[in-house]
């Protein structure tokens, strides 16, 4: 009885990973499937905020901050700038919430079980992106003026969408093998996913997706023979990138790895133009300091009419941007609170698995919004609730 509850729960959630988390291309290539999914989201939605109030409104303290969030940027878009409700992206904010609530307040063992749906999922859609990279090498369709876009979006999407896939293979890896941990660290699984995840982020030819495999990818192998470095903390990682990405803005620092930037990432000393762009948000800021100019369902009219720019191409200008003072604290705060909880975890490779996997993505936040990322705020609920001392 329990073999087939437990076949109910991979099955139940693979389709909430399938639903909520569909490829971004989908409604380019197939506009039917498109419209089918977007219903049954609806459906999904509705289930995991059941499950909050069956479980009588209990937070946990990540969903409070993230929900306390979106709210400032609720308030800074319908109050302070006077953007219409259809303008907000308020589906995009509810499937954020719900893959949040779902990796929240389940036993370790049920999570699990969540994971091994989720990375079956991340599994499929991983090959179905080589295949269409085999199959349309310059892109499947031109969007905006780029050619290079498949199933799983431009680009730069790939590695944002994939990375949290090869935290759930490592996790997966760990559990299967926990006992003998010492004598098999990563199975054929996770290297099998590793290498097909590297390959369509290297395929894709993001520098920004390469720059945040290649972090990953040394800090990996330094964990799996010693502890991380003490400096690879989350917090610590946040504070750099924000740090970096200053001296860059004002002091061109860029110019001192321009042999890294150009002929690895294969950007230019702008990078791609963004310096201009990151000039255009911070006037914006100046101007609208605490509750930024909100968020809207093409993410920022402002600066698409003067530069064609989608956002802010920085993460934490573009939370600035959009949220001003108020939305970057709370972001730092929730950085903070799932930091803090980390460094208090009793086993060591739960920490570094996470740890490597936010800091990544942090890493390719230097130079991109994030955007399309919706199950990296499920990751840091997931790393939050896995490191909670046992009780």
């Amino acid at each position: 009885m329990k073999k087939n509850n437990d076949w109910f729960i991979y099955i139940f959630y693979f389709l909430i990973a399938l639903f909520l988390y569909p490829p971004i291309g989908l409604k380019y290539y197939s506009p039917i499937l498109s419209n089918i999914v977007n219903t049954l989201q609806i459906v999904f939605i509705a289930f995991t905020f059941m499950k909050l109030i069956m479980n009588n409104f209990k937070l946990t303290k990540v969903f409070s901050i993230i929900l306390l969030y979106y709210i400032v940027f609720i308030f800074s878009s319908i109050i302070v700038n006077d953007v219409s409700l259809n303008e907000i992206p308020v589906k995009t904010i509810l499937i954020t919430l719900s893959l949040v609530l779902i990796f929240s307040s389940n036993t370790k063992d049920k999570n699990y079980k969540i994971i091994s749906s989720f990375l079956l999922y991340f599994e499929i859609i991983t090959i179905l992106q080589i295949i269409c990279q085999f199959l349309y090498p310059n892109g499947m369709v031109e969007l905006h003026g780029y050619s290079q876009n498949w199933i799983l979006g431009f680009k730069n999407y790939p590695a944002r969408v994939l990375l949290p896939g090869l935290c759930f293979s490592l996790l997966w890896s760990y559990n299967k093998n926990k006992e003998h941990f010492k004598n098999k660290i990563i199975s054929k699984r996770t290297i099998f996913d590793f290498l097909i995840i590297s390959y369509v982020i290297i395929k894709s030819g993001s520098g920004t997706g390469i720059a945040g495999l290649l972090f990953y990818t040394i800090f990996l192998i330094v964990s799996l023979k010693r502890d991380l470095p003490k400096f690879v903390t989350v917090k610590k990682v946040m504070y750099s990138t924000i740090l970096v990405f200053i001296l860059i803005f004002f002091a061109n620092i860029q110019n001192i790895f321009s042999i890294f930037i150009v002929n690895i990432l294969q950007k230019d000393l702008t990078f791609t133009g963004r310096i201009d762009v990151w000039s255009l948000a911070f006037d914006s800021i100046k101007n609208n300091l605490f509750f930024g100019v909100g968020l809207r369902n093409d993410y920022s009219s402002i600066l698409r009419d003067v530069y064609s720019y989608a956002h802010a191409h920085q993460y934490f200008l573009h939370i600035m941007f959009s949220g001003g003072i108020i939305a970057f604290s709370l972001i730092i705060y929730l950085y903070g609170t799932v930091d803090s909880c980390l460094k208090k975890c009793q086993d060591k490779y739960i920490y570094s698995i996470f740890t490597i996997t936010i800091c990544s993505f942090l890493i390719m936040g230097i130079d991109e919004a994030l955007m399309h990322a919706d199950m990296f705020f499920a990751l840091l609920a997931l790393a939050y609730e896995m490191s909670l001392p046992k009780t």
